[in-house]
């Protein structure tokens, strides 16, 4: 139980300081698994991508668990909590990706492919 209080607090103080980290590149760090790797991305504003490269939403990973891991929507403040099976795939690049091509912003350390949540249904 002190754990799980402990992943709320931390989620929740992600929730709250949303503006606190720049977007940009980073290094990238080798990673053994897919929950590793979204572990290496908690707080930090990344890309999020439904399959269409010229739309790529910002949010903020706040939290990985074994099964699942959850995401804010910058945009809309929605948290979207989305099993690991889910999870399309991360791209990453150490000079950051932009929504489609070179010059473009903002740039993101890393983009997740995932399914389109039914609040941003069209």
């Amino acid at each position: 139980r002190l754990r799980e209080a402990e992943e709320t607090r931390q989620s929740e103080a992600v929730v709250e300081d949303t503006d606190s980290d720049a977007l940009g590149p980073v290094p990238l760090m080798p990673a053994a698994s897919m929950t590793e790797r979204l572990a290496q991305l908690v707080g930090q504003t990344i890309g999020i991508s439904f399959g269409d490269p010229s739309d790529i939403r910002r949010g903020k990973v706040i939290a990985v668990h074994a099964d699942h891991f959850q995401v804010l929507f910058l945009d809309s403040r929605h948290i979207v909590s989305c099993p690991l099976s889910g999870l399309g795939m991360v791209v990453e690049h150490n000079e950051g990706i932009s929504a489609v091509g070179d010059g473009i912003h903002p740039l993101f350390p890393a983009v997740l492919q995932m399914a389109r949540p039914f609040f941003l249904q069209s």
